[in-house]
């Protein structure tokens, strides 16, 4: 279809000029067609399909827990990730996270070594028998603009449970940017340290049962179909020029 408009402004112009119009007139229609031409083409180069693999050094993962008048922050490794897109549209994939790189971020010395050996200890996740999560992508639904409603099956410490977050998705010059932050309640993977869910007169020591996890993932498209979206435009080209 876009195609078709193409060449429709471009009958447009042939006609304009046959017609003996002004060359002011002539030049703008021509301005007018050359804006439309590259609007069309950027449309297009957005709508990026096939298999999409998760960059691991431009994506983070930053998690934010709560107590009661106080937070602490860090960030964790992804390990893997491929999605699937679709017609533009982001399909079925997975992200898998290394446990054992879990890192607090703001805290130094001695608080900061007590408390990610007791974030990988038996009381939080238990990292020596589960040093992986993963996060299976199930459905996707699209809401206004570039934002997303992700649903899918969060792994930890072998038990799985259902978790959906909004997500804003931009197509950039590498493949695709999805963002969002998940909510996860650490009750459900059987995480209970510090809850006010299951434990009385915690007082200031009580720590949320929500987490956050801020994802940012840089979606790059695979080097085989992007090997093969390269041979497709160069045989276009060629076509072309017959």
């Amino acid at each position: 279809m876009k195609q078709y408009q193409i060449l429709g402004l471009g009958f447009l112009g042939l006609v304009l000029l046959g017609a003996g119009c002004s060359q002011a007139v002539t030049e703008e229609v021509e301005e007018v067609v050359e804006e439309v031409v590259e609007e069309v083409m950027e449309d297009e180069n957005t709508e990026l399909d096939g298999a999409f693999t998760v960059n691991l050094e431009e994506s983070s993962v930053v998690w934010t827990g709560f107590g009661i008048g106080k937070e602490h922050a860090g960030t964790l490794a992804i390990s893997e990730g491929d999605v699937i897109f679709v017609e533009g549209q982001l399909g079925l994939g997975s992200v898998g996270f290394d446990m054992t790189t879990l890192n607090v971020t703001d805290l130094e010395g001695e608080g900061k070594v007590g408390l990610e050996e007791h974030l990988n200890g038996e009381d939080f996740f238990a990292v020596e028998e589960y040093p992986t999560a993963e996060f299976d992508l199930t459905d996707v639904v699209m809401e206004e603009g570039d934002m997303y409603t992700v649903t899918g099956d969060l792994t930890m410490k072998g038990i799985t449970n259902e978790v959906s977050f909004p997500a804003e998705l931009i197509a950039n010059e590498g493949g695709y940017q999805l963002m969002g932050t998940v909510e996860v309640d650490r009750t459900l993977w059987d995480i209970q340290f510090g809850s006010e869910s299951f434990f009385d007169n915690l007082g200031d020591r009580a720590i949320k049962d929500v987490f956050e996890v801020e994802l940012d993932l840089q979606l790059d498209l695979d080097g085989d179909e992007a090997e093969d979206d390269h041979d497709h435009e160069d045989g276009d080209d060629h076509g072309h020029d017959e």
